[in-house]
């Protein structure tokens, strides 16, 4: 599915496998559809990067992020000031993109779904605000998604949510305590193991 310049630790289990690995070390991805809740602004960014001793500037983020978006179908969940930052990326990518505001905590959140056929957009009435993430996982089954890519999984709470409704999940995360998390919650945590520099670079799932 997936290659990687560097994956430090990683979990598989039969259906999910998480990886610790910085983003900019994906190499290149096959699966139905990404779907991620990315940082939200440059705050959240630099507090999640710290954690890693880094520091990430938030154009390099939505560079590195956009990279990735070579899939059929995208479904971002962004906070609503960056909503329009990242539909000028996906439709200067050739994405047809719907936006649903939704709730999220106290505050209001969008989801995007953005695909390479208009037709298959899902209309406004079938996403419930209460819980949006669940109707979009029914719409992309409806539509034959079977596996997603989340490369900013954190501790694999919406993973979870496509796991539990029968599609593989592959996630990467680059904070090592969240990504051990998505392990446990996801494929149990029990067959963690380090890779050698050269299984990395040669790594493909």
């Amino acid at each position: 599915m997936t290659a990687f310049l560097d994956a430090r630790l990683f979990d598989a289990g039969p259906t999910a496998v998480v990886v610790h690995a910085p983003l900019n070390n994906v190499l290149g991805i096959r699966t139905d559809m990404i779907s991620v809740d990315p940082p939200w602004r440059q705050g959240n960014l630099s507090y999640w990067s710290h954690q890693e001793n880094k520091e990430q500037d938030w154009s390099e983020f939505v560079n590195e992020l956009s990279r990735l978006f070579t899939t059929p179908y995208v479904h971002l969940k962004v906070g609503r000031p960056e909503c329009q930052q990242w539909l000028n990326v996906l439709e200067e990518l050739g994405y047809s993109c719907a936006v649903f505001e939704t709730t999220y905590y106290a505050g209001l959140n969008a989801q995007i779904i953005a695909t390479r056929d208009k037709a298959s957009l899902p209309k406004s009435c079938s996403i419930d605000s209460r819980d949006a993430t669940k109707s979009v996982i029914d719409w992309a089954r409806s539509i034959g998604v079977r596996s997603v890519f989340d490369p900013c999984i954190g501790i694999g709470k919406m993973a979870d949510k496509w796991r539990r409704n029968g599609v593989f999940v592959f996630g990467t995360e680059l904070v090592m305590f969240r990504a051990l998390k998505s392990m446990h919650r996801l494929t149990s945590g029990r067959r963690l193991r380090k890779l050698t520099m050269d299984e990395s670079e040669a790594f493909v799932l």
